[in-house]
């Protein structure tokens, strides 16, 4: 009444859900001055006042995301490229951007990344890639190299769209550094442990061998585990040197074509005594009529070697190790199956893995690095191949290694 107000009329003022957040009112220095009826056009303006508001907050927010959308695109230290099902680039960061105009052997990385792309497209709706992509340096120095990672997945903005590809470039030139500083390590070191390893394991079997003067019995035992010994050392370091050869993509193959039940069969006779010394039987059951494989059966014979020793390690006195080969549509599956401990289902995924060994699978001492299969597969997928293992916990094992058949007009390149 001080101010001069004898009339007042208020409507609550919502601004979407929830509870109001306040009142719109209207006041007048006339007593009575309002009606029930003036209530419906204020609260016609107080919903329309709250819409307004919701929008104007609306914008505010997505102005607010759009920064930080922008500012995140801008500083992440990966690129971000987005491809479209026609094969246009609809987004890029600014990092992204400037990989779109570097080379790859030659090819753009934005030619790359649409073929990436549409390899993913062209997969079910969830699928997603990774390709490593090493950028065209103008010198020859491998501490200039740069290397990047694409991961590539489907992005479903629209149900009545082809989806986009979003894809992330992550660099890793300080990761390949260091990998290709552990692999001259680790080549440096094996071959300095290898010649002295050389000079110890002669003058050990010269001794053996009486050439140094008699021994005792005693003697001759203590020597012959030490000889025992050191050819085990001797395949350590074999086999990492081999490894770190095919690591850092030196693996060589002289691909002929050659008669896989030959090197069945060779195998096996060579493998036979170690396997009878367990009690083990070894079986051949090679199909007839296989048809010659364009391999390096060098390479070949030792994946089939050491799968065919692994069998014998993990397979207990009185089991079977059965070996066979066929042609299978259009490659030859050579399979090594044994009825020894097999491998926990939990496991199975990592058995390739380098440097992994399986628990409890032999049933010796386990001396190996865990890099035997790693090389096989390595080996396998050289040829074009592929490898895969099935077990179940004592029943056995089976490794299948799958090779490309070629016909003699249509040989694999070297």
């Amino acid at each position: 009444a001080d101010a001069g107000v004898r009339s007042l009329l208020s409507v609550p003022l919502f601004v979407g859900d929830g509870p109001p957040r306040g009142a719109l009112t209207v006041v007048s220095a006339t007593f009575a001055a309002f009606s029930s009826s003036d209530a419906r056009p204020l609260a016609a303006f107080a919903s329309q006042a709250g819409i307004a508001i919701g929008n104007a907050e609306l914008h505010s927010r997505l102005h607010s995301q759009q920064r930080l959308l922008e500012a995140v695109m801008r500083d992440i230290n990966d690129g971000l490229v987005v491809v479209d099902g026609a094969g246009q680039v609809v987004l890029a960061n600014p990092l992204g951007e400037q990989l779109l105009k570097e080379t790859v052997a030659g090819q753009t990385v934005r030619e790359r990344l649409v073929e990436l792309a549409a390899g993913v497209q062209a997969e079910s709706s969830n699928s997603s890639a990774v390709a490593e992509l090493k950028l065209d340096t103008p010198g020859e120095d491998e501490d200039d190299e740069r290397y990047y990672q694409a991961f590539a997945s489907a992005v479903h903005h629209d149900v009545s769209s082809d989806p986009l590809v979003a894809i992330v470039l992550h660099d890793i030139s300080s990761q390949k550094a260091e990998e290709r500083a552990r692999v001259e390590f680790i080549s440096m070191v094996s071959h300095e442990l290898r010649n002295p390893l050389h000079s110890l394991n002669g003058f050990v079997k010269v001794v053996l061998q009486g050439r140094a003067g008699a021994l005792t019995a005693l003697q001759q035992d203590f020597l012959q585990m030490a000889d025992g010994q050191i050819e085990q050392l001797k395949g350590r370091i074999a086999e990492l040197l081999e490894f770190n050869r095919l690591k850092a993509g030196r693996l060589s193959l002289n691909p002929q074509w050659s008669d896989l039940s030959l090197l069945i069969t060779g195998t096996l006779n060579r493998l036979t005594l170690q396997a009878e010394e367990r009690g083990l039987t070894l079986v051949n059951q090679v199909a007839e009529q296989l048809p010659e494989c364009w391999c390096d059966s060098a390479r070949i014979g030792q994946v089939l070697t050491n799968l065919v020793e692994n069998a014998i390690k993990a397979t207990p006195p009185g089991g079977t190790i059965t070996v066979s080969a066929e042609a299978h549509d259009d490659e030859i599956w050579l399979r090594v199956r044994d009825t020894g401990v097999g491998i926990p289902a939990a496991e199975l995924g990592k058995i390739f893995n380098r440097f992994y060994r399986v628990a409890k699978h032999t049933n010796g001492p386990d001396q190996h690095l865990g890099l035997g299969l790693a090389i096989c597969q390595q080996i396998v997928e050289g040829h074009g191949g592929r490898m895969w293992v099935e077990s179940e916990e004592g029943v056995g094992t089976c490794f299948t290694v799958a090779l490309p058949q070629s016909s003699r007009e249509r040989t694999v390149g070297s």
